[in-house]
């Protein structure tokens, strides 16, 4: 009866949350409560909250947290956030997740699959994330809430550039903007600007739309999955691979050998006119419009025109969440588990969403923004966000890791002239086959 008790507060107190009513502080302080040692592991440092705006929210409610939960001591570990992952993937294979957990989807099989996770789908609404909760859910049960989101195929375009190029609107098929390539070749200049020496930017931005585009969401669902009744040599992912076969013409020469800031500077400098980027990238072009007022003043941002007569997707990712150790269940400490349950609800929260809104970045938890005051980019993409009609899963969050990387590599060589789409089909089929034979 007790952990029926706790289960019904928490929920109760993460709708407060979720919806705007209140923190838990008014509940909590008429409590008596035990003091509670959680340990997390995680990458928000003071220096990344003063530079990137999800890690300042994250620190922002979890001060929160911790005033509102002063019998609680947070044990911080704080690594890079390149070393995430790494550093998770040793956590996990030692059986030594810290209390309160970094949860991905792709990590969702090693950890939830083999029970390090606690449950979580009592305590959270997955109609409040913009993915559902896609990222945190595994074999029909949540184990995560998200705190980092990101969206990715917008185009961003200087009006005055395409003008000059004959085109006063930008152009609203992808067909259409393969074509506009002739425009400004003519001008001297490249159509976009992009950089792929990552090798997820071209996935992210034009290969996971495509996909959606041609072969639709159940395909999309089914590939993600593992289901063997449908296979990266379809016709219609190899359609996608077609298509980006003819898109090197749009971009500058040496794109994949360029990063996303170079190639955001080539745009601002004037030598393209568009730039491809996630939702971070309209900040990046705002950090460097008082070197380059005039392209900022002309600068609109659309979705990257969707093909073959489909209606518009937007890839997105939860990227990050925060989960629970299952050892605090079994430990059996119900102050201490309820205490790790809403630390992961106040940075999945309400509060954590309109923190986000409020400084030009996106959000896991479904919110309406109005970025006015930051600038026409800004208000695009939030138009972006609050009108296109369908969402969609970036494979690099989604797909398992091996044969992401297969995905990643056959899109650069096929994008570079490298290989054939025939052949990069059937080379990440065969990575799928040997990962889930």
């Amino acid at each position: 009866m007790q952990k029926r008790t706790r289960k019904m507060f928490a929920g109760t107190m993460a709708l407060m949350m979720l919806f705007g009513t209140g923190t838990a502080a008014g509940v909590s302080a008429e409590e008596t409560h035990e003091p509670v040692t959680l340990t997390i592991v995680h990458e928000h440092s003071e220096e990344a909250a003063a530079n990137i705006p999800s890690s300042a929210a994250f620190r922002y409610c979890m001060d929160k947290y911790k005033e509102d939960h002063p019998w609680v001591t947070l044990e911080e570990t704080i690594i890079a956030n390149s070393d995430i992952q790494n550093k998770y993937t040793a956590l996990i294979a030692a059986d030594e997740l810290p209390d309160l957990t970094y949860v991905k989807y792709t990590l969702l099989e090693s950890t939830a699959g083999t029970g390090m996770l606690a449950d979580l789908t009592d305590y959270v609404d997955p109609d409040n994330y913009y993915d559902g909760l896609a990222s945190t859910t595994y074999e029909g049960k949540i184990y995560g809430m998200p705190n980092k989101f990101s969206i990715y195929n917008l185009l961003c375009y200087n009006t005055a550039l395409w003008e000059e190029a004959g085109y006063n609107e930008i152009p609203e098929t992808f067909e259409e903007l393969l074509a506009a390539a002739d425009a400004f070749d003519a001008l001297g200049i490249d159509t976009i600007s992009l950089g792929n020496t990552a090798k997820w930017f071209a996935v992210s931005y034009f290969t996971d739309a495509l996909a959606y585009n041609y072969c639709g969401e159940e395909w999309v669902d089914k590939i993600i999955a593992g289901d063997s009744s449908v296979k990266w040599t379809d016709e219609c992912f190899q359609k996608v691979m077609e298509t980006q076969a003819e898109m090197a013409k749009l971009f500058n020469a040496d794109f994949n050998m360029t990063d996303d800031i170079t190639a955001a500077t080539m745009y601002m400098q004037g030598k393209a006119a568009s730039h491809v980027v996630g939702g971070w990238g309209i900040s990046t072009l705002q950090g460097l419009s008082a070197d380059y007022p005039e392209v900022w003043e002309n600068t609109r941002v659309v979705l990257v025109p969707s093909a073959g007569g489909s209606e518009d997707y937007l890839i997105n990712a939860c990227g990050a969440a925060m989960g629970v150790s299952s050892r605090l269940e079994a430990e059996g400490n119900e102050e201490k588990l309820q205490a790790a349950i809403e630390f992961c609800q106040y940075i999945s929260s309400a509060d954590y969403a309109q923190y986000c809104a409020e400084h030009g970045t996106t959000t896991p938890v479904k919110t309406e923004y109005d970025w006015t005051d930051l600038g026409q980019p800004f208000v695009d993409m939030a138009d972006v966000i609050n009108n296109t009609p369908h969402t969609g899963l970036n494979f690099n969050d989604y797909i398992n890791d091996t044969v992401k990387m297969a995905i990643q590599n056959e899109t650069q060589a096929v994008l570079a002239g490298a290989t054939t789409p025939e052949a990069a089909c059937a080379n990440i089929q065969a990575v799928q086959e040997q990962v889930f034979e």
